[in-house]
């Protein structure tokens, strides 16, 4: 959904009814996880498919005179330190939902119980890095790889130059510069 259609459509839901309350969220996923702890009718939860998204519409909502919030993932600010403030935001204590679930202690709990025993935390976490690790060089490189349908757990035990150098050949990118 483009920025504009966001704030229209909280505009327009804010005109039918004036005491409604808007949470934004950046994707389906954060949705689900936080719809299982909002009350029915409490607040009307919208995804805005990404970041970029959810600021854009943020902005565009700044003369906004209803009630307005937005939880956004902490992403790669901790690692770079270029933490950008965002008026109305609310920021996850991890890069995103999935590393908050990744971190609790039910997690844990299962893993004790019901994986081998060949400690699948410490499987996860090492995988985790990689990944991190190509996603942080895409973001700060401005790369443009494209990580929707790719096979990671083919390349599970890859290095990240490996992994980024299939990254680039599933994106079509001809070519990659990075300086090791």
């Amino acid at each position: 959904m483009e920025p504009s259609s966001l704030a229209t459509k909280v505009r327009l839901l804010h005109s039918d009814d004036p005491k409604q309350h808007f949470l934004l969220v950046e994707g389906d996923d954060d949705s689900r996880f936080l719809r299982s702890f909002i009350a029915p009718g409490a607040v009307n939860l919208m995804p805005s498919y990404g970041w970029p998204n959810l600021v854009k519409a943020l902005k565009q909502l700044s003369d906004f005179p209803g009630t307005i919030t937005a939880i956004v993932d902490a992403d790669h600010e901790r690692v770079g330190g270029n933490k950008k403030d965002i008026l109305h935001a609310l920021r996850t204590d991890g890069h995103d939902m999935e590393s908050m679930y990744l971190f609790s202690p039910a997690t844990h709990r299962v893993l004790a119980e019901f994986s081998a025993p060949i400690h699948a935390f410490d499987e996860a976490m090492s995988l985790a890095r990689v990944w991190g690790a190509v996603r942080l060089v895409n973001e700060c490189s401005n790369l443009g790889l494209k990580f929707e349908d790719f096979d990671l757990p083919s390349h599970s035990s890859c290095e990240v130059s490996e992994l980024l150098f299939e990254l680039q050949r599933h994106s079509s990118i001809t070519r990659i510069n990075i300086e090791e």
